[in-house]
């Protein structure tokens, strides 16, 4: 009845989806900040009603922009919590970080060519600071990637809002534009026209501010008489980016605990290679000492992070094997959280985002499904990498201290 209560079934399911994921937004917005003390959020069907109220409140400060509170049950005798429900949206499933739809012309950022674009200068020197470049080396005819699944994790609703990095893709239009309708609903998601060979491209996405820099090549064929030519564009691009130097125009620190970069060699750099025996291009020291022939997983660029191949999941295959546990620490780092119950969700027709064409079937399960996710997204963990100047790690390292004095 409730969902008929405006005569309309499809407007009713629309009008009460809204609603589940603002409170989702607020909800969850709350949880991630660290000084919050709002409870986890009890597990609510679809036709329920919750008992807390939203209201608008108007701060006596002159020219403060009100926000919302929202009261939890009176019997947690808890005090009316402030939640800014308009800066970070979250989708329906409460699982990642949602906006409104883009088109491709939005996220365009000038680069000086034949493409035009919405954003000013000032705006994209904002933007590009401190952010995530992928370096797609794509022509126009090359498969699509699946480029969603490499944003699902980084924009998952666990992160702090302030760990949300602008992702950055430097390739050609035609490429991006196929694969544009599964980004369009990611906050911070752009696109610089140019290709990744270029060093003014490179210098244009200013890649001496990066937090990391991801190489991907995409072969128009996989049917090539030698198989190791298919990362030789992935791995010239590394090669040039590491071989740079940063004039002291150009030099300034990413945030407090990183000094200035002076090299490419500097930069945090991953590359994505289809063959495992090409790691060894990635350091050619290894042809001049003769250690071309030995173990991927024994080579310095694989030890510091810096190539990513096809044989490391065959690894994490058999691990989850013989640990059930490490399964779940595998699908946080590489979907950021996404769950059976998600993915029935979506098997049901739902989606990540504002999408309300649900099918007879799947309308039955919403209930169901929903309240899952919801008892799902307060228990999800957060992973995060820490430095040695951490405040967080000082206490530990002043206890190990003080016992290797002890002995």
């Amino acid at each position: 009845n409730q969902i008929r209560k405006c005569a309309c079934q499809k407007y009713g399911l629309k009008r009460r989806f809204r609603n589940l994921r603002e409170r989702i937004s607020a909800e969850i917005g709350e949880i991630s900040r660290p000084n919050s003390r709002m409870v986890p959020p009890s597990p609510m069907g679809f036709n329920q009603t919750t008992t807390g109220k939203m209201s608008r409140q108007t701060s006596t400060l002159s020219g403060a922009k009100p926000r919302a509170t929202f009261e939890l049950p009176d019997d947690n005798n808890e005090k009316p919590i402030q939640i800014n429900v308009d800066d970070n949206k979250i989708d329906i499933t409460g699982v990642y970080y949602w906006c409104r739809k883009r088109s491709l012309s939005e996220a365009i950022l000038p680069n000086n060519r034949n493409i035009e674009s919405q954003i000013s200068e000032v705006e994209a020197i904002k933007i590009l600071q401190n952010h995530i470049l992928v370096c797609l080396l794509a022509d126009k005819k090359a498969p699509r990637l699946g480029l969603r699944s490499f944003v699902l994790p980084l924009r998952a609703s666990n992160l702090p809002a302030s760990q949300i990095r602008p992702i950055i893709f430097l390739t050609s239009h035609e490429f991006i534009s196929e694969e544009w309708h599964e980004l369009e609903n990611f906050p911070e998601i752009y696109f610089l026209p140019g290709s990744p060979l270029s060093r003014r491209d490179l210098w244009i996405a200013r890649i001496q501010l990066v937090s990391v820099c991801v190489v991907i090549g995409v072969s128009e064929t996989v049917q090539v008489d030698d198989p190791y030519m298919l990362d030789k564009e992935a791995i010239l691009c590394s090669l040039n980016i590491r071989a740079l130097k940063i004039p002291p125009s150009l030099r300034q620190s990413v945030s407090d605990d990183i000094a200035a970069r002076s090299s490419g060699a500097e930069i945090p750099l991953l590359t994505a290679l289809c063959m495992d025996s090409n790691i060894h291009f990635l350091d050619p020291d290894d042809f001049e000492t003769g250690k071309a022939d030995i173990d991927i997983f024994l080579t310095i660029p694989f030890a510091r992070g810096l190539a990513f191949t096809g044989s490391v999941l065959d690894a994490l295959v058999s691990t989850a094997y013989f640990d059930r546990n490490a399964m779940t620490l595998i699908r946080y780092l590489v979907t950021g959280g996404t769950t059976p119950v998600l993915e029935q969700w979506a098997a049901y027709g739902g989606d990540f985002y504002d999408n309300f064409h649900i099918t007879d079937t799947g309308e039955v399960q919403v209930n169901e499904f929903l309240a899952a996710l919801r008892r799902n997204n307060t228990k999800r963990p957060t992973i995060a990498q820490l430095s040695f100047n951490d405040p967080r790690l000082a206490k530990i390292m002043e206890n190990n201290g003080n016992a290797t004095r002890g002995i």
